[in-house]
Formats: structure tokens, sequence, C-alpha cells
């Protein structure tokens, strides 16, 4: 009997719980995220080209595919005219939906991006997929890498050099697998350098 006394208490306590502060909570996570990260009309137009996206029926969703056509050819009015690239999706679909099903979005890209000669418009649309940041991480982190670099005692080191530590340390290879013999030969075979004692 004790036992069931336990329980009811911690049931109304988690209804309580749930209705008080975790359904709040996550609806206040919800809204910050849109408010932060709102929807990008092109992001989505892109994923146009996702072939996990295409549905079972690919006539079905004609619809979204012209709405998100149009949003391309609108923000991208140098690549063609719509009555192109229109016609070149129409073929395009269909090799999405029978070769590249289950391939991922970045796959399908390139797989397009290689049918240049074929769909000539909406390679150029794949290009741009694939070059569209998803986020501002990387660009955050290089300037962060850069801010680390290019300190007070730093301050007359010249744009190439810049350049070439900042990719190192955003591009780069973990310091464990660096070839510190390799690289000091490579150093002094570059050029003669005076060497100060």
């Amino acid at each position: 009997m004790s036992t069931l006394k336990a329980t009811v208490p911690s049931k109304i306590c988690w209804k309580y719980f749930h209705d008080r502060v975790y359904i709040p909570y996550i609806q206040n996570v919800i809204e910050n995220l849109h408010d932060r990260f709102p929807d990008n009309p092109v992001l989505e137009a892109i994923t146009l080209l996702d072939p996990d996206l295409l549905g079972d029926d690919p006539p079905e969703h004609d619809w979204i595919h012209q709405i998100k056509l149009q949003t391309l050819v609108d923000k991208f009015v140098s690549i063609g005219p719509k009555e192109d690239v229109c016609s070149e999706w129409e073929g395009l679909k269909d090799l999405l939906y029978k070769e590249c099903k289950g391939m991922g979005f970045r796959q399908a890209l390139h797989t397009i991006v290689k049918l240049g000669h074929l769909y000539p418009f909406m390679t150029k649309f794949a290009a741009i997929g694939l070059v569209l940041p998803v986020s501002t991480a990387d660009c955050e982190r290089c300037f962060s890498c850069l801010k680390r670099l290019k300190t007070p005692l730093r301050n007359r080191m010249g744009q190439k050099v810049l350049n070439s530590l900042v990719n190192i340390s955003c591009e780069g290879q973990p310091v464990e697998q660096f070839d510190f013999e390799k690289s000091a030969i490579s150093f002094a075979k570059g050029k003669n350098r005076k060497i100060s004692a």
C-alpha cells in the first residue's frame, strides 16, 4: 500500500512539471531557434536537388518543385531563363529519382555537377548548393584562429604569411600527424637565409 501512495504524488508532480516547466521550456527553445535561424528560401529551394526528398511519386510533388525552381530562377537570374531551367529539371528529376535515391544530398550534388554537359543550368544550381554555407561556424572558427595568430607581437606579419598560417591552422593536419623532419628539409632547401647567432 505504501508503494501506491509514493507513486501517486510523483505522477501529480510529473504532470505539473511537464505542463508548467517542460513544455514551456521546449516551446521557448524552439521559438529562440526560429528567431536565431530564420528560414532561408534559397536553402529551401536548393533541396529540390535532394533525391531523398523527391518522394515516392515525383509527379505528385510537381507544384512544390515549380515553386522551388521559381525561387532559384528569381534569385540567380544570370543562370538562365525559366523555360530552359524547367525543361532541364524534367530530365534531371527522373535521373535523380531512378539513379540517385539513397545517395545523400551532397553526393547527389557532386553527381549533378559532373553532368554539366547534359544539364548546364541545373549544374550551376548544384554548384551553388555545394558552396552555400549552412552555418557560420567555419567562418567564426577561422576568425578565432586569426585572433590567436595575429597577436600584438605579430602585428607586422604580412598577408601571405598570415593566410598560410590560418590555412594550416584551420585546414591542416593535427600536430600528431605532422612530419617535422620533412618540413625542416623543405625549409632548408628553400632559399639561403642569414642565420644570426
